[in-house]
Order: structure tokens, then C-alpha cells, then sequence
């Protein structure tokens, strides 16, 4: 895959000062640290000329559906208004409730559209969160997209990630990209990148998260 005329979206965060360290998640690393980590690894995103759509908060999806649930093939409206605390109440997959997205549907252009209509006033969203795996501490990346239009699946919302793994010195050991049901892990001298910014390059309508290594190969979605 080449990417000409890429857009490139750095990611960056809010350092806010604290009077004490406050550890609010209780992962052993206070939230001042978790911010200058996330903000020391973030991510430099690429994107093929022709993307349409680019991370976003998912409140804007949110706002923009219903929340249906999935009964012996028929769907039953459970709430015209959800909000992110209700959503969070429906924990169990199992039971099939989701998101139908008033805009449009994978039929149409509907919720690109409306999309790309807001997209000046909604920006770019990149949700980060640092926490501990044993001794390791793991810095991760989430984007939300509104659609997911690519040659192997169209469908609503798409949560992607990419994540950085860091020994207990907090040097980098290895670099995961999501990529659907599956996903990519490299060493961290294996892919490109600038000082502690990982580059991703993110595959078109499908978004995906790819690492180019330094031998020039390009990484394949699955």
C-alpha cells in the first residue's frame, strides 16, 4: 500500500498540573506520570489521500443513535437518546444490544456524509490510557470511527488501537497494532518512527492500523 498525499494526525494531551501525585486508577503509576507517558509515545497517524473519515469522539456517534437490541431477528428500540453512563450499564455482549446509527446505514453514504459535514467543528479524537501488565507498563492508543467502508467489511463505529509496551525502566520494548479481529506485533527497533513517535499508517475506508518495518514492507490488514 502507498500513501500519497497522506494527512498526518499527531497525537498529543493535556498535561494538567496536580498539587500531589493522584493515582486515580490504583495501577501504581500517578496520572501525572500516565499523561507525560502518553504524551512521550503518541502515535504519528497516516492517512491515504481519499480517507473520509478520521478519529472521532465517540459521544458524536453516541448522539447519533439509537440503542437497539437484537430479539429472535427482530430489533426493539430500547432507548432513542442513550447516553455514555446508560451504555455503560450493558455490559453483556450476549445479550445483543448495539448502536444504530440514525444518519444512515451500511447501505448508504449516510453517516459519511454526515459526517464529513461536522468534521471541521468535531476534529480528531484519540482516547489514551497507561496501565500496568505484570512489571510491564503498557501505554495504549484508542480511535473511534463513525463507519468502517473497505474492501473487506462496511459496517458501523470501529474502535482501532495501537499500543506500546514498556519495561519497568519505561524503554520501549515492543510496538501492537489492531487490525480487526487480529493484529501485528514488532519490536520496537523494527518500525518506523520519529524520536518516541511510532508511525501508523492507517489502511483507507478500513481503518486498520499498519507498521511499515525498516525493510520497507508494509504490514497487511486481516
Amino acid at each position: 500500500m502507498k500513501f500519497k498525499g497522506i494527512l498526518v494526525i499527531i497525537c498529543a494531551f493535556l498535561m494538567i498540573p496536580f498539587a500531589k501525585a493522584i493515582d486515580s486508577d490504583n495501577d501504581g503509576i500517578n496520572d501525572e506520570d500516565e499523561i507525560s507517558l502518553a504524551n512521550e509515545f503518541s502515535p504519528f497517524l497516516y492517512f491515504e489521500k481519499g480517507e473520509e473519515v478520521y478519529p472521532v469522539s465517540v459521544d458524536y456517534h453516541i448522539k447519533n443513535s439509537n440503542l437497539n437490541k437484537s430479539v429472535d431477528g427482530e430489533n426493539i428500540l430500547i432507548d432513542s437518546n442513550p447516553s455514555a453512563e446508560i451504555l455503560s450499564k450493558y455490559k453483556n455482549p450476549g445479550e445483543n444490544y448495539y448502536l444504530d446509527n440514525r444518519k444512515g446505514s451500511i447501505e448508504d453514504r449516510g453517516i459519511i456524509e454526515d459526517y464529513r459535514n461536522e468534521m471541521e467543528n468535531l476534529g480528531y479524537t484519540v482516547y489514551a490510557r497507561v496501565t500496568t501488565s505484570g512489571s510491564n507498563i503498557v501505554v495504549q492508543y484508542w480511535f473511534f470511527y463513525a463507519f468502517n467502508k473497505g474492501p473487506l467489511n462496511t459496517h458501523e463505529g470501529d474502535w482501532e488501537m495501537v499500543q506500546i509496551l514498556l519495561n519497568p525502566s519505561r524503554q520501549p520494548l515492543a510496538v501492537m497494532y489492531s487490525q480487526h479481529i487480529s493484529g501485528q506485533k514488532a519490536g520496537w527497533e523494527d518500525v518506523e518512527k520519529e524520536g518516541n513517535h511510532i508511525k501508523v499508517y492507517v489502511a483507507r475506508g478500513e481503518p486498520c492500523k499498519l507498521f511499515q518495518v525498516l525493510s520497507g514492507k508494509d504490514g497487511a490488514c486481516k
